[in-house]
């Protein structure tokens, strides 16, 4: 199964993709940003999607924003 979110945001910047990543580590701050963030999120959704035996990555989008895809490998029907 893939998962993809997409926006036409700031983009992640010259971040490389992989450390966004990583506890505590916060991306670029977009214009509509009203509060900072503790850097959690995305190192929180890894973990979860990796428990599951699926990845995560993020990239910037053609045309503008990012875009973030959660693969997860689908069950055999029993």
């Amino acid at each position: 199964m893939e998962l993809e979110i997409a926006d036409r945001g700031p983009g992640l910047g010259d971040v490389d993709p992989r450390e966004l990543f990583a506890a505590y580590r916060q991306g670029p701050a977009g214009e509509s940003a009203t509060e900072a963030g503790h850097g959690l999120g995305l190192a929180i959704v890894q973990q979860a999607v990796q428990a599951h035996r699926g990845a995560v990555h993020a990239a910037n989008r053609d045309g503008g924003g990012a875009v973030f895809r959660i693969t997860l490998p689908l069950e055999a029907a029993a």
